[in-house]
């Protein structure tokens, strides 16, 4: 299990994992995502030639490996049907899935490659496109009419997968694409894959090959939305109207069970990365994920959470009434938040994330999640979503995959300078300054690019929906006109899927 903390370090996996695919031998390369930008370089900036997933792809359909592609399919969303054809023409396995609730998504996102070392996958919160790697991914000058930190990259948490887990990892993909190229793509010879069975894991390493025998516990759980249960019937889903998938008819919620039960055990801290964090309403007979939050946080035992946070501004104009629903996500932790929980953001310089994306949880340095479900209601019962559980090896905490993954996060944050300051002579923190959590705490104060946000107030004035949503959903734009107001809006936002 590798944890990529850099963008540009995942995609040159990538790059060196579709290389290593062989001619004529049964190799593959699946992708599922929310976006695929087919020219994203691959290759780090200096590389000669760098080459980009399109041509790497291409490449490896010449030498007959299979190549299969599952997007999903969206008003305003990304350009997911050029991208589906042209793979289609590559190796005629790419497909969308319309199959979404209104304003949601298949938010999945997984890559599987089979090749000379095996058979690995990759999942985590990181889709593939040129834009998140900022500077990094922009062919020519930097774009300053799209604003200061237009050129700055992302940050986002991808892993490296390995052993048995790959199993459900293939299985997920399998599932989704058989049923929509059987459902929505008929008679155009788009074939179906076969399901993929542990032994066949096993037998895909090569002998002797060591990270096939880790210790590590690794739970695949997934995200996936109850068709039945809508808020207006079939106003809620997009056509193709169906019941559900026929893999999870009442659709699936492995991703909210298994944090809210990392959440019960945990005794002394929590460290949450995520773009939202506005995860305060219950989702049918579900509580939120506040609740579960307060209980631990109420613990004697319990130290510290310590949150990071997209700046509201970036996507208040996704879910309008960010900051008054982030204000109620922190209020619901209780009185026992205001000296346990802390919450940061970072500010504006184009040394810091033009996108804070990533949704990574870990509980008292021994367990971590890291997925693409973000903390709302979206993430836990209305998209398909995928994340894995990492626990280990055995039951170590210093130096265990969680702590390790912990360290290099604080470390990527904590050293991370304004433009033009470098280092400034001081000195960089290194793994001795953050090993403990709690010590290491304070330092997030100190951090240049890092700001400490109070969200127990609501922000004034809060924007809610406007005209501008309803001109993109012309569908529902009779009952917005009707029945406008700020709890309907946030229903139709972020709908419960429960």
């Amino acid at each position: 299990m590798v944890p990529y903390i850099q963008i540009m370090e995942y995609y040159a996996e990538l790059g060196r994992a579709i290389r290593g695919t062989r001619e004529n031998l049964a190799d593959l390369v699946y992708i599922a995502g929310w976006e695929l930008d087919l020219d994203t370089f691959v290759d780090p900036p200096g590389t000669d030639p760098r080459q980009t997933l399109r041509e790497l792809l291409s490449m490896a359909a010449g030498r007959g490996v299979e190549v299969r592609v599952l997007l999903t399919d969206q008003p305003n969303g990304p350009p997911n049907r050029e991208v589906a054809s042209a793979i289609g023409k590559m190796s005629g396995g790419g497909v969308v899935d319309p199959f979404h609730k209104l304003v949601g998504s298949q938010h999945q996102k997984l890559v599987i490659i089979r090749n000379a070392e095996g058979v690995v996958a990759f999942c985590g919160g990181c889709d593939i496109a040129n834009v998140r790697l900022g500077r990094e991914g922009v062919r020519g000058p930097d774009r300053p009419a799209d604003g200061p930190l237009a050129s700055a990259p992302w940050h986002d948490v991808q892993v490296r997968v390995e052993g048995p887990a790959v199993t459900d990892l293939w299985n997920t993909f399998v599932q989704r694409f058989n049923e929509v190229a059987a459902n929505r793509f008929p008679g155009t010879g788009i074939r179906g894959i076969p399901v993929y069975g542990a032994e066949a894991v096993r037998e895909a390493q090569p002998a002797g090959d060591s990270r096939a025998a880790g210790n590590l516990n690794v739970q695949v759980v997934r995200t996936y939305p109850n068709y039945r249960k809508n808020h207006f019937g079939d106003t809620l889903i997009l056509p193709p109207y169906q019941v559900g998938y026929k893999f999870a008819p009442d659709g699936e919620l492995g991703i909210y069970n298994l944090l809210t039960h990392a959440i019960s055990l945990t005794t002394s801290t929590i460290y949450l990365e995520d773009q939202y964090l506005v995860g305060s309403v219950a989702m049918g007979g579900h509580p939120p994920i506040t609740e579960a939050l307060r209980k631990t946080i109420e613990k004697t035992s319990f130290q510290r959470m310590v949150i990071v946070v997209a700046g509201t501004g970036t996507i208040q104009d996704e879910l309008f009434q960010a900051g008054s629903r982030r204000a109620e996500f922190i209020q619901q932790l209780g009185p026992q938040a205001a000296h346990k929980v802390a919450v940061y953001v970072y500010t504006g310089d184009r040394n810091s994330p033009y996108w804070f994306h990533s949704k990574t949880w870990i509980f008292d340095d021994r367990f971590a999640l890291i997925g693409s479900a973000n903390c709302n209601r979206r993430g836990y019962s209305h998209d398909s979503e995928l994340g894995v559980g990492v626990a280990g090896p055995g039951d170590a905490r210093e130096g265990g995959f969680a702590h390790r993954l912990r360290m290099g996060l604080w470390l990527k944050h904590l050293n991370a300078r304004p433009e033009g300051t470098g280092r400034a002579g001081a000195r960089p923190l290194a793994d001795g300054d953050v090993r403990d959590f709690v010590a290491a705490s304070s330092l997030w104060e100190q951090a240049p690019l890092l700001v400490r946000v109070d969200f127990t107030r609501a922000p004034e004035p809060d924007q809610s929906v406007d005209e501008k949503f309803a001109a993109q959903y012309p569908r529902i734009a009779r009952i917005y006109r009707r029945f406008r107001g700020r709890d309907f809006d946030w229903s139709l936002i972020d709908p419960d899927g429960a």
